[in-house]
């Protein structure tokens, strides 16, 4: 699918006038990962929001030095991820590893701010998409720990 539709298309661009959706194919640009490669790590600088446009891409948080990581959520294609850097954030709150090959658009973060800075009913309205996204991962990988709590036999 076409970088531009997809971002058109996206409900979270979908309050952006025409103008503004076609200004973020300015400052956005598709890249490939292999299997296994990272899109960014745990703690890494903030510098750009992700849309999976073809491929596989788990987000991660790390563990214990060589212990394992916890998968927090595997994105769909046409998900939004490293969005830690729209809510102000310099670093990235999770690590994106390709679990197969695949193609994401790269928005560049700060043009994408300043895009909203300029359109304060834009910013609120993306803001909101931006917490949805975040509560229903948090719903998700609140689910995946109830039910490995609930395999654990615990002794009383």
């Amino acid at each position: 699918m076409d970088s531009n539709q997809l971002l058109k298309g996206h409900e979270l661009f979908r309050s952006l006038t025409i103008e503004e959706a076609d200004s973020l194919s300015n400052f956005s640009t598709t890249r490939r990962f292999d299997t296994g490669q990272l899109i960014f790590n745990f703690n890494a600088p903030s510098t750009h929001v992700y849309m999976l446009m073809n491929g596989a891409v788990d987000l991660r948080l790390p563990g214990d030095p060589g212990g394992s990581e916890l998968v927090v959520s595997k994105i769909a294609i046409g998900e939004l991820f490293g969005l830690s850097t729209l809510l102000d954030s310099d670093h990235y709150t999770t690590a994106a590893q390709c679990t197969a090959p695949s193609e994401v658009l790269a928005i560049e973060a700060k043009p994408l701010r300043d895009l909203l800075h300029q359109n304060c009913p834009v910013a609120l309205e993306v803001l909101n998409q931006v917490a949805r996204i975040y509560f229903s991962r948090y719903l998700g990988l609140l689910s995946n720990l109830q039910s490995v709590v609930n395999q654990i036999h615990l002794v009383r």
